[in-house]
Parts: C-alpha cells; sequence; structure tokens
C-alpha cells in the first residue's frame, strides 16, 4: 500500500481508543503518519500508541476531553509539541445515550439531549477550531469528521443523537468553503451500525449480528456486516493524494443505508 504522500506527515485522532477512531490512527501511523492519539479514556489511548510504538511508528497518547475546549486546546498544544504541526484530524469522538424517560423531542430528558449534543456536534466544532487555523497558516491540511446515517435518516426517536450527527453534515460544508482556498480539504464519512465494541454490545454474536443485518431494524441494503476497515479505507483516501480535490462531501460508507 503506498502512502499516498503522507509517510511524514503529522495526524491527530479523537476518539481513537477504540473502533473507527482506532482503526484510522493505526492506519495512518501504518502509512508514515505520526499520530496523537486522543481519547477521554488515557487508558485506551496508551494501548492505541502502544501498539503504534511497538511496530516502530511515532505515536502520542492524549488524554482529551473533546466537550471541553480547554481539553482540546491543551491536548493539541502537547501533540505539537512532541510530534510537529498537525496537517490531519480525524474527529472519530462521539457517542450517544439512552434517556430514562424516552428519546422523543418531547421526553427526552434535557441534561442528556445537552450531553449528547456537546459531545457529537461541540466536540467537532472544539477540535475543528482548534486544528484548522494552522493548517490555513501552512496551506496544506485534511479534515475528516464521522457523522451517521441517523443525521440523515433522521427517524422519529433519533433524538439528540440524530440531531448532533445532521448538524455535522451543515458544520463540514460550512467549514469546507471557509478554508478551501488555503488547500484544506473538510469531509465527513456515514457510516451507519459498524463492528466496533458499541455494537457488539448489543450483539455479543456473531450469528445474532448477521441475522441482524439480514432482517432486523439495522440492516442496510446490501445486508452486511460494515466493518472498521471500510470506514478506514475512505478515510484514507481523502488524506491521500488522490482526494485533495475532495471537500465539504459526505462520503456514505453504510451498505445502501443512505442513497441521497
Amino acid at each position: 500500500m503506498t502512502d499516498g504522500g503522507l509517510a511524514g506527515r503529522v495526524a491527530l485522532v479523537t476518539g481513537a481508543g477504540s473502533g473507527i477512531g482506532r482503526g484510522a490512527a493505526l492506519a495512518l501511523a501504518g502509512l508514515g503518519v505520526a499520530v496523537a492519539v486522543c481519547d477521554v479514556s488515557n487508558e485506551a489511548a496508551c494501548r492505541t500508541a502502544g501498539e503504534m510504538t511497538a511496530e516502530g511508528g511515532r505515536a502520542l497518547a492524549v488524554a482529551m476531553d473533546v466537550t471541553d475546549i480547554a481539553s482540546v486546546t491543551a491536548g493539541f498544544a502537547a501533540a505539537v509539541a512532541a510530534l510537529g504541526d498537525a496537517d490531519i484530524l480525524v474527529h472519530s469522538a462521539g457517542g450517544n445515550e439512552r434517556s430514562p424517560g424516552g428519546d422523543t423531542v418531547a421526553n427526552m430528558d434535557l441534561a442528556v439531549w445537552d450531553r449528547i449534543i456537546r459531545l457529537n456536534l461541540y466536540g467537532a466544532v472544539h477540535a475543528c477550531r482548534v486544528a484548522a487555523p494552522g493548517m490555513v497558516a501552512r496551506g496544506w491540511g485534511r479534515i475528516i469528521i464521522v457523522g451517521s446515517a441517523s443525521g440523515y435518516r433522521l427517524a422519529a426517536g433519533g433524538g439528540a443523537y440524530a440531531v448532533a450527527k445532521a448538524g455535522i453534515g451543515a458544520f463540514t460544508k460550512i467549514l469546507a468553503r471557509e478554508v478551501a482556498a488555503s488547500q484544506v480539504t473538510v469531509n465527513s464519512i456515514v457510516p451507519f451500525f459498524v463492528d466496533t465494541p458499541m455494537l457488539r454490545r448489543q450483539f455479543p454474536d456473531d450469528a445474532a449480528l448477521a441475522a441482524e443485518m439480514q432482517t432486523g431494524k439495522l440492516a442496510n441494503p446490501m445486508h452486511v456486516v460494515l466493518q472498521v476497515a471500510d470506514q478506514v479505507e475512505a478515510i484514507l483516501y481523502l488524506c491521500r493524494a488522490s482526494g485533495r480535490y475532495v471537500t465539504g462531501q459526505a462520503l456514505h460508507v453504510d451498505g445502501g443505508s443512505i442513497m441521497p
């Protein structure tokens, strides 16, 4: 696999302790990119960074809470001091939680609503506000935000998570327009129920997950269990020279769940 012009670059990956963020961080390190492995769990960040350094890569574990702009700013500064200016931001941090009263607009607990919005939408805003100015100043950068098909399906009961992910779609386009003249691209990838630890908590059994993708409510039109590697390939495409003129786009890697 060629590095696509990425060797020697520096990347900051949020949510890199597990799932898509971890996959992206490991893949970038394999292409010769120095990676700041950022996660709210320092233990998880250290685990991922340790995998990279064991293979001879350059990595730094950074404990970062993306809901807190001060934490993002401090973590970013530590990463730059250790690894150099960040050329790539992969923002994968996010998550969902259920409200005790239900997930509709009428009954979702407002404290839960606020936490979900802050994690999934404000988290992206915080990371981009800190990372983008340096990229603009240097005239090169790649920003990839992990969205969700939930932000496009907009199903009843989607709650704050769907609203936040829909906001990611708009935010991506706005930021892309603002930085395009500086050769900084901003895109999102849009997965739908990928085989990650989060999904496995709901479907720990392989057969049950496969059956869900055939006839369940989470099934995609291709009836496949989407893998982290599928999302990572999309991220790498957007980072490489081959994706240099792709910006302001939402790349759906979801088995056909959303066909805009």
